[in-house]
């Protein structure tokens, strides 16, 4: 099976373009989707909440 670029290789640009087709896909299947600009760290820093799917408190790294 083909390998892609690890976490560690990918871009900023490159996550972005990863970011869309992954909410076009999810879309596709029926699945509610926001693409925030910044990623999950500019959501943290503007203060609003990560939670994981238990309902606890989640990290954004």
């Amino acid at each position: 099976m083909p390998q892609g670029p690890t976490l560690d290789e990918v871009s900023p640009q490159d996550a972005a373009g990863l970011r869309e087709k992954g909410a076009v896909l999810l879309a596709e299947a029926g699945i509610e989707v926001r693409n925030v600009a910044g990623g999950m760290t500019a959501w943290a820093s503007a203060g609003l909440p990560a939670v994981r799917d238990d309902g606890a408190p989640g990290d954004v790294a």
